[in-house]
């Protein structure tokens, strides 16, 4: 029974996650302080057909660390 639920969940998890592409990290330049907020400048590597408007960075949910 136990197996049977892991792996429904783990199907499930394959098929409903969103399309998510990796990007390469260069350097990474912080401006900001200790207890300020953060004010960095993060190089992108092998950035191809990319134009800078479809880039939408954003802060992952809290249930994604739980």
């Amino acid at each position: 029974m136990l197996r049977k639920l892991a792996l429904s969940l783990a199907i499930a998890g394959v098929l409903g996650v969103p399309n998510a592409n990796a990007l390469g990290l260069g350097e990474i330049n912080i401006r900001s302080a200790l207890n300020e907020p953060l004010s960095a400048e993060i190089r992108l590597m092998q950035v191809r057909d990319y134009l800078p408007y479809k880039f939408n960075p954003e802060w992952p949910m809290l249930m994604s660390f739980l």
